[in-house]
Parts: C-alpha cells; sequence; structure tokens
C-alpha cells in the first residue's frame, strides 16, 4: 500500500474474517434445523462482517452501517465485481 495508507494489521484481518466465518457458520446450522430467517440474519451480517473486512483491507473504514453498505455498493457491487 501506499505509505499514507498502511497496510492491515494481520491480526485485525484475521479476527475479521474469524467473525464473518462465525456469522455464516451459525446460518448452516440453523438453515439445518429449519431455521430459515434466523439463519437468513446471520448470512446477511456473515455478508456484511465480509464486505468491512474487504473495505478495510482496501484502506477504508466506516462509522456507520449505512455509509459501509453504500461504500461497498459503489465500489465493489456496482463494478461488477461480487456478479
Amino acid at each position: 500500500m501506499s505509505p499514507d495508507r498502511p497496510d492491515p494489521d494481520p491480526q485485525t484481518v484475521a479476527a475479521m474474517e474469524a467473525r464473518a466465518r462465525l456469522r455464516l457458520s451459525v446460518a448452516h446450522e440453523l438453515f439445518a434445523t429449519v431455521r430459515f430467517e434466523d439463519a437468513v440474519s446471520r448470512v446477511y451480517y456473515g455478508a456484511f462482517h465480509t464486505a468491512t473486512l474487504l473495505l478495510y483491507c482496501s484502506g477504508r473504514v466506516f462509522s456507520s452501517h449505512a455509509k459501509l453498505v453504500g461504500a461497498f455498493n459503489k465500489g465493489w457491487f456496482f463494478r461488477g465485481y461480487c456478479r
């Protein structure tokens, strides 16, 4: 990365990835027990934590859920990286 944007902290990256993976793992368990609404919620937060990780690794951190979702949509989704 550039001098004004330091490399992401490896421990932070690992913790963020673990958080996303945990949500998705719980979603699988909930789905298997036919708790679909709860599973969908966990999938959403797994995706949210993954988006948080991607943006963090590109040097961007957000203080609100709405700003993070907007930045992800603009920077990743609408550019076709997530299709």
